[in-house]
């Protein structure tokens, strides 16, 4: 059993009305609550049952009952009817109710402008390029219906989808123009409370033992990097964050002048720097990581009195910072009691640990002596590097060096700073990332969260900080099989490098689908980094740097060549498409303009400016034998051109008249 057409459309109109709206809606399922979405998907299977038996259709009650439903439950999951969350929510049980109520091809069209903005809202949650692309694909879906509605409709889905074609291409010119010049908003458009501003992602203003552990579990993307010019070797590539002088016994924190605070003495560098463009995902953190050491910043960051940069705010969207390092350089002290804190020990150490320095005082008491004979311990003492590492609840060092000699950089550095500071050499804790994978199809190294790292710097009259990295003197023999095993598959992944297989180390060429899927995976991250870089990183920063480039240019030239070129495409253009475009009409506006042939034909000319009831009453005047037709007509065209709700079978009546028409 189907229905009879109705003025939302035919049966055909109305379910492709229904799978657009639900296509707008689906993505929204990894974003709102079960619930929510259940609600509404009830609604539209509801609605589409109505379609086989109007006589289910609800009436206003029940759609009033049914939206204090949708508003409590809304209420119940998050409390409130305001922010990201629940707005969208909001938004989708509305939707789903009005689609109960689809009677009028401007029901059709107002069900297909809220749609539209629910796929805005998706942008809210994420801005990838294929959320991107299933947005303007669900966008043309719904365009289609929206040229199936009304008077003039396009015929068939085909020419629906067609028709909506041509309008995103016509608009894309527009659309790209609106985008360059149109004014960005500093900061995020919209405020909204329940983004989870508190959540901070990345390395923090403090670390417990295991925090840095924590994220090299994770392979999302912490920051990349264009160099402009030479790139550092894999030695150099440790990328400095905050900067840690006070532990507890199982926490480092920063010195309070060290965390935001200008440093009041620049670094010494020499040499030629690396320059580097970072894009930062944001963190809502403030810490901007770049190669040791980043020299003078941009006005848009700081650097601490821990030599490491920090914006002025914190980085809730993703941002570009350029920035030179020195990797030859010196750094002082910069606060005053810097290296008395930097001597602190939380207790005394323990028996065997102070046994063990006074060991290596002995045989030399020079500074870098001393902490060579640590990395030698390290190196020799049967130590394994691990990420599966109970917590340890009573003297962290004193059970890392003596009992279970497993640990994470952590582990190795916490307890590489406490044997130095015994020794009466300052020390503290940087954070930060070491490595990263350098992407040969875009040109760009990429770091991720488990690139994550600490290491030390200690204190040298005649050189100032210098940086020991103490898990380094771990051997590769010394690294756990398993994680040895996963950083080894990471490197063939992201590198594409040859891996070593057979048990006699033999090296052996990696297959043609592995290097095909390694290209795939490194052009997807350069077109995923050139969208971030282009695209969602076109600041209000950026947009005036384009605007004073434009200031700066000689445009005479180019608007020269320019206005030549668009002439010529312009000109070729309306040759080749106009035999095509140029007589589709409004069919309505077809039939008419030949019945006002006809007309004309008989002397009946339509004058400037006269309306079509103003015209149509004269032409009955002065051709009374076809008044009734004359009349009929234009009751037809006006019905079809400005009523509210023309008839499909109007349109036919309209042609079968004009052509019958013989005035």
């Amino acid at each position: 059993m189907t229905t009879p057409p109705s003025a939302a459309g035919s049966l055909r109109q109305q379910q492709l009305l229904l799978l657009a709206v639900c296509i707008a809606v689906a993505p929204h399922a990894t974003n709102l609550a079960p619930s929510v979405m259940l609600f509404f998907a009830v609604l539209a299977a509801w609605r589409f049952a109505t379609l086989y038996r109007p006589g289910w259709r609800l009436g206003r009650v029940p759609l009033m009952a049914l939206a204090a439903l949708g508003v409590a439950l809304v209420l119940t999951r998050y409390h409130h009817l305001h922010g990201r969350e629940a707005g969208t929510s909001l938004l989708v049980i509305g939707l789903g109710l009005k689609l109960q109520e689809l009677r009028t091809a401007r029901d059709v069209s107002v069900t297909v402008y809220l749609s539209l903005f629910l796929l805005v809202t998706l942008y809210l949650f994420s801005q990838t390029i294929p959320l991107a692309v299933y947005t303007v694909a669900a966008a043309g879906l719904l365009l289609a219906v929206l040229a199936g509605a009304g008077p003039g409709a396009a015929a068939g889905p085909g020419g629906q989808l067609a028709l909506a074609g041509r309008l995103m291409l016509q608009a894309l010119p527009i659309t790209a123009i609106l985008f360059v010049l149109f004014p960005r908003i500093p900061g995020p458009l919209w405020n909204l409370p329940d983004l989870e501003q508190h959540k901070r992602l990345g390395l923090g203003d403090l670390v417990e033992i295991g925090s840095v552990t924590a994220l090299r579990l994770s392979p999302d993307v912490a920051f990349r990097v264009d160099f402009q010019g030479r790139v550092p070797p894999p030695a150099d590539r440790y990328w400095r964050g905050p900067v840690f002088s006070r532990f507890d016994g199982h926490r480092w924190t920063q010195l309070p002048g060290m965390a935001r605070v200008p440093a009041l003495r620049a670094p010494q560098v020499n040499g030629e720097p690396y320059r580097q463009t970072i894009t930062l995902e944001p963190t809502n953190r403030r810490w901007v990581f770049a190669l040791d050491i980043p020299g003078p910043p941009a006005p848009e960051l700081v650097q601490t009195h821990g030599y490491n940069l920090a914006a002025r705010h914190d980085l809730r969207e993703r941002s570009r910072h350029l920035v030179d390092s020195f990797p030859d350089y010196r750094l002082e002290a910069a606060l005053s009691g810097e290296l008395m804190h930097a001597l602190a020990l939380p207790d005394e150490p323990s028996p065997r640990v102070q046994a063990l320095v006074e060991e290596w005082r002995a045989k030399s008491p020079e500074p870098l002596d001393i902490a060579r004979a640590a990395l030698h311990h390290f190196r020799t003492g049967d130590f394994l590097y691990t990420l599966d590492v109970d917590p340890i609840k009573g003297d962290v060092v004193d059970t890392f060096l003596f009992e279970t000699r497993k640990g994470f950089c952590e582990h190795y550095a916490t307890a590489f700073i406490t044997l130095m500071r015994f020794a009466g050499i300052p020390a503290r804790l940087v954070t930060g990332y070491k490595g990263g994978a350098w992407n040969p199809v875009g040109k760009f190294l990429e770091v991720r969260q488990y690139d994550a790292h600490g290491w030390a710097e200690i204190h040298l009259e005649d050189r100032g900080w210098v940086r020991i990295d103490p898990t380094a003197a771990v051997t590769s023999a010394s690294i756990d099989p398993e994680l040895a095993e996963q950083w080894r598959r990471a490197d063939n992944e992201r590198q594409g490098q040859d891996q070593d297989q057979g048990e006699d180390g033999a090296a052996a060429k990696r297959s043609a689908v592995d290097r095909a899927l390694d290209w795939m995976k490194m052009a997807w991250a350069s077109t995923d980094h050139a969208w971030n870089r282009w695209v969602l990183s076109y600041t209000p920063e950026a947009q005036q740097q384009f605007w004073q480039q434009l200031r700066t240019h000689d445009w005479r030239s180019t608007m020269f060549w320019a206005g030549a070129v668009f002439t010529v495409l312009g000109t070729a253009a309306a040759l080749l498409l106009a035999p095509r475009l140029g007589l589709r009409l409004d069919p309505a506006v077809a039939h008419y303009r030949r019945f006002l042939r006809r007309l004309a034909r008989r002397g009946v000319i339509r004058r400037p400016g006269e309306g079509p009831l103003d015209f149509g009453r004269r032409a009955a005047t002065e051709r009374p034998e076809a008044a009734a037709a004359i009349d009929r007509i234009t009751e037809l065209f006006l019905r079809l051109r400005y009523g509210r709700s023309p008839q499909r079978a109007d349109l036919g009546e309209l042609r079968r008249r004009v052509s019958r028409f013989r005035a």
